[in-house]
């Protein structure tokens, strides 16, 4: 019998993320139904070991290991279980005899109710909300009669009649801790060639009508609020609800309900929640105009299966754009060979010799260093530089962009005008220049403030950094890019932020391998072998979500990229991100006019792992940015992994509904919050 099941390769374990601890029911998984004992069922776990389960008194039972109750299989079975993965029919009939349920026939419905539902509850409607529907409903002989009357008049002009639905079974009412036998009716138009007819929705009494059975808003509200608060999964919630039920005295509810008609009822309440975006997706202070946000990768995705294969997001339709920088006319020092011996020279000790050649190198191919070398000699250190030099030298070395430690702007502008016309002995005492300078330069500020002055060979420095830094924006600037509509993009969700221009089509987009051996910063990724990568999510420093993107691939800077291009008018002032380093190069090959005015930082918590990025890209260097809550995505990422142990099991369109309710619901939370503290 087990040679009828498929046996496809193994999944590695060992390849599996940290954060995705859960396993999908991927395809060498394999639950099945014994045909000549219907009530023992075969399993297949992701590791290819066979196993007999069934279930006895309310409980997993394993046939084939020892341990019957605590094995791996009892334990994998339980997570997939709940999950909100569409599982084998063979695994509800398990889990629907866990249940003391016999309804194994069961049909999915189509739901009754179509009008959109409120997330909170009208104050004038509150009373009737939390009162029992037999309280305010018509009865007649314990059963409820839905609706009681209709006032409304047809298209026709004719008048509606009321007509009893012919029902074989009861239909049952189910709310949180009670049971309700219910009537309803369909209004008929009275005219005999009008065909106009209206259904029961349910919504003025808060019901879902899925046809065959009615599930009260409360509980699905209940259950709402679990989830949202601490990733409640809806089977473990049934089976509080089911005990609930059978305590307070309802012994049909077994034969009446089951876990896949409360699931269904889930989904239907959740795809008629009325969430309007400018009360979760928009912040009241930074509005449409996002001039600093925060971005980053989770790693929370549904299954392979889902995905369309391809990336779109790279146009195709028109010739590549060359108006990219190049990396070599970005860094400093150019001279790979000066920059090793400056790199000796901070960290141990040059021979005279070796000194000599390095000031011949800078007089030829960086004769704005030569300055500073001459002072370190005649100070007498050729050998070794004085310690407040060294961290400086150990910046301007890195091959990094310049640009990243001093960003073109007016006040950039204004800082030279001021530091070339000021005695060089009087900067320290001037504390706008020093603001100026610890604002857009911290790294001089620092030096100028050990050293209590700017003296010309740092001045030489300086001025020839301006220059470096503002070469990758004297380019043509690219293309607009055609207009796209909103639905050519299905996996992303940015409500508020409507497609503006396509991305673009860059001849640095065909030239990856050159690319990437430019970048000496690179984030580790690793993936689960059946789930994609995640979501890209995007921020505003106040914590608002505007929107994120599903990553069907490895997590790469063309998704922020992307996202920044097509959604917004112009490159926000700042961009913080856990690989903006890495981000910065790859906006300067493609669209460096795009981003002339944008800072790509990084936070805290990630700055300790760039080791060879210039510190620019370090947010603590700034004292104006001091404050701002940096790691907004990152404590996003670690309230979501709450749900990891069943939105990954969901259908693409369920995962991007419950996205779109968590993040929206957190979000309009900190709103609430901004609009009581007087924003």
């Amino acid at each position: 019998m087990i040679r009828i099941l498929q046996d496809d390769n193994v999944i590695s374990k060992t390849s599996i993320e940290k954060d995705h601890s859960y396993q999908a029911f991927s395809d060498n998984e394999v639950f099945t139904k014994i045909p000549f004992d219907k009530n023992k069922y075969i399993f297949k776990s992701i590791k290819e070991e066979y196993a007999v389960m069934s279930a006895r008194d309310g409980r997993l039972f394993c046939h084939t290991c020892s341990f019957h109750r605590h094995c791996q299989h009892v334990k994998d079975i339980n997570i997939l279980m709940n999950s909100e993965q569409d599982l084998p029919e063979a695994l509800f009939e398990l889990m629907e005899s866990l249940l003391v349920s016999s309804s194994f026939d069961e049909v999915k419905p189509q739901p009754i109710s179509k009008q959109k539902i409120d997330f909170d509850i009208p104050i004038l409607l509150q009373e009737r909300y939390s009162s029992l529907v037999n309280t305010y409903c018509r009865t007649e002989n314990g059963v409820l009669l839905f609706p009681e009357k209709m006032d409304q008049v047809c298209e026709c002009g004719s008048q509606f009649n009321v007509q009893s639905i012919p029902s074989d079974a009861p239909r049952y009412l189910f709310c949180k801790t009670n049971m309700f036998l219910v009537q309803m009716h369909t209004f008929l138009c009275t005219r005999q060639d009008c065909d106009s007819r209206i259904e029961f929705d349910g919504a003025e009494h808060f019901l879902i009508n899925m046809g065959s059975y009615l599930v009260h808003h409360a509980l699905l509200r209940d259950y709402m609020f679990h989830l949202l608060h601490s990733g409640t999964s809806m089977f473990n919630y049934f089976k509080v609800w089911r005990q609930m039920q059978i305590d307070h005295g309802n012994t049909v509810f077994d034969q009446q309900m089951s876990y896949r008609k409360f699931r269904w009822a889930w989904h239907t309440y959740i795809n008629l929640l009325d969430l309007p975006p400018d009360k979760g997706f928009l912040c009241p202070i930074c509005k449409n105009e996002l001039s600093e946000v925060v971005m980053d990768g989770t790693s929370l995705g549904y299954h392979q299966r889902y995905t369309r294969g391809q990336d779109s997001s790279i146009s195709e339709c028109s010739l590549p754009t060359d108006c990219g920088s190049r990396h070599i006319d970005r860094i400093l020092i150019k001279n790979k060979q000066l920059r090793n011996l400056l790199g000796k020279y901070s960290r141990e000790c040059l021979s005279q010799e070796e000194f000599s050649l390095l000031k011949s190198i800078a007089r030829e191919d960086a004769d704005f260093m030569f300055p500073f070398l001459v002072y370190l000699e005649n100070e007498g250190c050729a050998a070794i530089p004085p310690a407040i030099y060294k961290s400086f030298i150990i910046e301007i070395i890195k091959p990094s962009a310049v640009c990243g430690i001093l960003h073109p702007s007016p006040e950039l502008d204004e800082l030279q005008n001021h530091l070339e016309h000021t005695p060089s002995e009087e900067v320290l005492f001037h504390p706008e220049l020093m603001r100026l300078l610890s604002m857009q330069c911290p790294v001089f500020c620092k030096l100028v403030a050990s050293i209590g002055c700017f003296p010309l060979y740092l001045l030489s420095i300086f001025q020839k950094m301006v220059q470096v830094a503002k070469a990758p924006f004297q380019t043509a600037p690219p293309k607009s890019g055609q207009t796209l509509n909103e639905d050519s993009s299905d996996l992303s969700f940015f409500p508020l932020l409507p497609l503006i221009r396509d991305r673009g089509n860059y001849k640095a987009d065909g030239e990856r391998k050159l690319e990437e051996s430019t970048q000496f910063c690179r984030k580790p990724t690793v993936r689960h072998p059946a789930l994609i990568p995640g979501i890209f999510t995007l921020f505003c420093v106040h914590g608002v979500c505007y929107g994120y993107s599903v990553m069907e691939s490895a997590e790469s800077v063309n998704i922020p990229f992307t996202i920044m291009r097509r959604r917004l008018m112009e490159g926000p002032q700042i961009v913080f991100y856990d690989n903006s380093c890495k981000l910065h190069s790859y906006c300067l090959n493609r669209d460096p006019l795009f981003f002339k005015s944008t800072w790509f930082l990084i936070d805290r918590l990630h700055w300790k792992n760039h080791t060879a990025c210039n510190i620019g890209y370090n947010a603590d260097m700034y004292p104006q940015l001091h404050g701002k809550n940096t790691q907004v995505a990152e404590q996003y990422n670690a309230r979501i992994k709450k749900m990891k142990h069943h939105l990954p099991y969901m259908t693409k369109e369920h995962f991007m509904k419950h996205m779109e309710l968590y993040l929206w619901y957190h979000s309009r939370n900190i709103i609430r919050k901004m609009h009581c503290s007087g924003v």
